[in-house]
C-alpha cells in the first residue's frame, strides 16, 4: 500500500469514526434538532481550535492546496519540512525576538515550538493533517447528518443464493429448528416475536412455509411425549461429529 493510499484509508475510517459516533448521539436524542445544533457548534470549535496557531494554519492551507491538486504525499510533506522545520538562518535561539517595537520573547516561540515539533514527527504531522481533513469533512457533511439518521440502515445484498433445503414434505424440521435456536438466545438473545423471526428466515432461505405452519408445530408438540426430540437436531449432532472426526483424520495423514 502506497503512502497516499494509507493516507486517504486513515481520512476514511477517521471521518466514518467520527460520523457513528455523532449518529449514535442523535439516535438516543429526544430533541434531535437541539443536538444536532449543539453538533454543529462543537465541530465549528474543534476545526477552528486545530488552526488557531497562526503558523500551524498557514501549514494546513498550504498542504490542502497541494492535496486537492492531487500532489503525492511525500512531496508535500518535503515541502513543508523544507518551510517549517529548518531554522531561520543567522538567528540563534534565545535571541530577543521584537514585535511593533516590543519585545514578545525570544527565538524560538513558543507557538515555533510548537510547529517544529509537529513538522519534524511524520507520525505526529499525518495524524493532526488527517484530523484536519476529517473534521472539515464531518462539518461539511452536518446538514445531511440529521437526515441519514432517520433513515435505515441498508440491508446487506448477499452476493450468493442461500436456500433451505431440507425435506421440503416436512417444514416443520426448519421451524423447530428456528424456534429452539431462538428460545436458547441464540437469535435476538431469545427477544422479540418469534413468528416474525420464523417467516424472515424462511424468506431469506427461499422456503415456503404455508399458512398453517404454527398449527403444525403446536400439533407436532401435543401429540409427542414430554422426552420427545425432533430427528433434526440428531442429524445436526452426528453431522458435526462425522465432520470433526473427518478432520481430526485428515490431519493425522498429513
Amino acid at each position: 500500500m502506497t503512502k497516499n493510499e494509507r493516507f486517504e484509508r486513515l481520512c476514511s475510517r477517521y471521518v466514518s469514526s467520527i460520523e457513528n459516533n455523532l449518529r449514535k448521539r442523535l439516535n438516543k436524542a429526544k430533541d434531535k434538532e437541539y443536538v444536532l445544533e449543539e453538533i454543529k457548534k462543537e465541530t465549528d470549535f474543534i476545526n477552528k481550535t486545530l488552526v488557531s496557531n497562526p503558523n500551524i494554519k498557514e501549514l494546513v492551507d498550504i498542504f490542502l492546496d497541494l492535496y486537492k491538486k492531487g500532489e503525492n504525499i511525500d512531496y508535500i510533506f518535503r515541502r513543508i519540512s523544507d518551510r517549517f522545520d529548518n531554522e531561520i538562518e543567522g538567528i540563534k535561539p534565545g535571541t530577543p525576538v521584537y514585535k511593533d517595537g516590543e519585545l514578545i520573547g525570544t527565538y524560538p516561540l513558543e507557538d515555533e515550538k510548537e510547529l517544529k515539533q509537529l513538522t519534524g514527527d511524520e507520525k505526529k504531522l499525518t495524524k493532526f493533517l488527517v484530523s484536519c481533513i476529517a473534521y472539515d469533512e464531518v462539518e461539511k457533511g452536518l446538514p445531511n447528518l440529521l437526515t441519514k439518521t432517520q433513515q435505515p440502515e441498508p440491508v446487506a445484498k448477499m452476493d450468493y443464493t442461500i436456500q433451505w433445503t431440507g425435506r421440503r414434505d416436512n417444514k416443520n424440521e426448519f421451524v423447530q429448528l428456528i424456534y429452539a435456536l431462538h428460545q436458547a438466545g441464540y437469535l435476538n438473545k431469545g427477544q422479540g416475536e418469534i413468528t416474525k423471526v420464523v417467516e424472515s428466515l424462511a424468506e431469506i432461505l427461499q422456503l415456503e412455509l404455508g399458512k398453517n405452519w404454527q398449527s403444525n408445530l403446536s400439533a407436532s408438540i401435543h401429540k409427542s411425549n414430554w422426552d420427545y426430540e425432533p430427528p433434526i437436531f440428531k442429524k445436526i449432532a452426528k453431522a458435526y461429529q462425522d465432520y470433526a472426526e473427518k478432520l481430526i483424520e485428515n490431519k493425522k495423514f498429513k
